[in-house]
């Protein structure tokens, strides 16, 4: 059910839907601002005192109300129905008392989950669809947990304390102010001091990494390779400086335009992939200027994964134009997080077997953290092997935080199949790069140990990527490690940028000395893609921690 804290924080959860990380949370916050300010219903509310009684006082009485939103917390049902549509449901009584109330209200997305669609919450609740949400990730948990210890402490400082009244939203009752507290003195150390300082440097550094980053792609001569670089910049400033991401979007379309024939369509095709995040609308249509279907088939896939989890209808619109088990692999991913019914139906509408197990490897992978049972039916039914091996991955990596015995099994299970795979190495080390990818979080010593014994090279150079890039967060020493096991080339220097990305927010010198690392070979400009997209994305990470 809750967290709570009177006169502080409240965190409000339900239990089928990510417990776990709730209370991982909630010791967080405990850490930030004392036990007597934040607590765990279960903890805190005393034998024979009136459950309903309690909760109800401590969201009345709370300054920020922390709203936990995991992929079942719009779809979790009892006997009569949805929970959600029950007045009497807990979640819903307490944020929507929240909102009424004029409390600060901040949703914290995890496990992948999107902000509910307006029109699937009930009256009472929509207006937490225009608030400003934040993302706590398994696997970058300390800083994203930072960010919302930040967001907390903006929302306390600007709660009233003084005498009087506290006007609330939507015309509700006016509830009394309270008492104000004695500060609560903290000793600073030099450590965070220095890190405060650095932070009130960020904006500079921020101006000073997306420049370089122009610069670099500005300095690419092939054009279609330039085009790319302005593009990946582009996508990275959208949410932070979309005045500079239309800017470079125009000048990556411009140059794509003056291309010739072939070179366009493989150009386009590039620039799609990173337009699709910052512009699907213009994705799409530039997708749509290309009669090549070969070419054209992955500029959508981009457009309907970029919009499948809020758009889940504007997805499966474009599905008939992919009608690729892979170009819509990730898309599925995405859509079933909100619509897992819808993503089912959608692959099982795919003619070609190959096709249709592929997709459905991404049903399973979006799937398996709300209905981790569905999933692994779903996964039984795959017969090719790398992707079988694949998709119990994927649940048994869903189920490891609550069930780690049932993980290990569905782990041994995978690796067993992927390794018995007689399609050659190819396909066995598709399906062990799938084993790798799922089981990083929850084993990472294993997971390495798997990924050197893949005898397909771009496949285990894959894996080691995934590995690198999950532990990164958590132990960046390690993922540094990974990334030099990985031969010179593309793959290492992705590794390098994808890594320095995670760590950014935690240590945004070591992730820009990551950046500069990357090698810029004379006879290829790959590396000055891949260095100015990193250093994009480190801007982009600064300025959202």
């Amino acid at each position: 059910m809750s967290a709570v804290g009177g006169g502080g924080v409240f965190v409000s959860y339900r239990r089928e839907d990510g417990s776990g990380t709730a209370g991982r949370i909630a010791d967080r916050l405990v850490g930030a601002f004392g036990a007597d300010r934040v607590f765990i219903d279960v903890d805190k509310i005393k034998p024979g005192m009136d459950y309903v009684e309690a909760l109800t006082r401590a969201v009345e009485s709370c300054e920020v109300l922390v709203a936990i939103i995991g992929r079942r917390w719009l779809t979790v049902r009892n006997k009569d129905g949805r929970r959600l549509d029950d007045p009497r449901d807990w979640v819903r009584v307490e944020v929507g008392t929240a909102l009424a109330r004029g409390i600060r209200v901040i949703p914290v997305l995890i496990g992948g989950a999107a902000m509910p669609a307006q029109e699937k919450l009930p009256d009472d609740l929509a207006g937490l669809v225009r608030l400003n949400a934040l993302r706590v990730r398994h696997e970058s948990f300390h800083p994203d947990a930072t960010q919302l210890v930040t967001a907390i402490e903006q929302g306390l400082a600007a709660a009233p304390h003084a005498a009087g009244t506290v006007a609330p939203a939507n015309g509700a009752p006016t509830r009394p102010a309270r008492p104000a507290r004695p500060a609560r003195s903290r000793t600073v150390s030099p450590r965070s001091r220095s890190q405060a300082k650095a932070r009130q440097s960020d904006p500079d550094r921020v101006a000073r990494l997306f420049d370089e980053a122009e610069r670099i792609a500005n300095a690419i001569t092939d054009m279609g390779d330039k085009a790319e670089a302005l593009s990946c910049v582009a996508a990275a400033a959208t949410a932070v400086d979309p005045d500079r991401a239309t800017r470079l979007l125009d000048m990556a379309e411009r140059v794509v335009d003056r291309l010739k024939k072939y070179d366009r369509k493989s150009a386009a095709q590039r620039v799609a992939r990173a337009m699709a995040t910052a512009d699907p609308d213009r994705a799409e249509r530039l997708a749509y200027t290309i009669r090549d279907e070969y070419y054209r088939k992955p500029m959508l896939g981009y457009v309907a994964a970029a919009v499948a989890a809020a758009n889940p209808e504007r997805a499966e619109h474009l599905v008939p134009a992919i009608d690729d088990g892979s170009e819509l692999e990730p898309a599925l991913r995405a859509m079933a997080i909100t619509d897992p019914d819808r993503a089912e139906r959608v692959a099982n509408t795919l003619t070609s077997s190959h096709d249709k197990e592929r997709a459905l490897v991404g049903v399973v992978a979006g799937l398996a953290v709300a209905d981790p049972d569905r999933a692994a039916r779903i996964a039984d039914t795959i017969k090719d092997a790398a992707r079988r091996a694949s998709a119990l991955s994927c649940v048994a990596a869903a189920v490891a935080a609550t069930d780690l015995d049932r993980a290990s099994r569905l782990f041994d299970q995978a690796e067993l199949i992927a390794r018995s795979d007689i399609w050659g190495k190819y396909s066995k080390g598709t399906g062990l790069h799938g084993v790798v990818a799922a089981m990083a979080t929850v084993n990472p010593t294993r997971a390495e140990l798997i990924a050197i014994t893949i005898a397909y090279k771009p496949e285990k150079e894959r894996a080691l990527h995934d590995l690198a890039v999950a532990v990164a967060a958590t132990d960046p020493d390690n993922a540094e490690r990974i990334a030099k096991t990985i031969k010179e080339g593309p793959v290492r220097a992705e590794t390098k940028r994808d890594v320095a990305t995670v760590i950014a927010a935690a240590d945004p010198d070591r992730a820009e000395r990551i950046a500069n690392s990357i090698a810029i070979k004379s006879w290829s400009e790959s590396g000055k893609i891949v260095k100015a997209a990193a250093l994009a994305n480190i801007a982009r990470t600064i300025l959202l921690s």
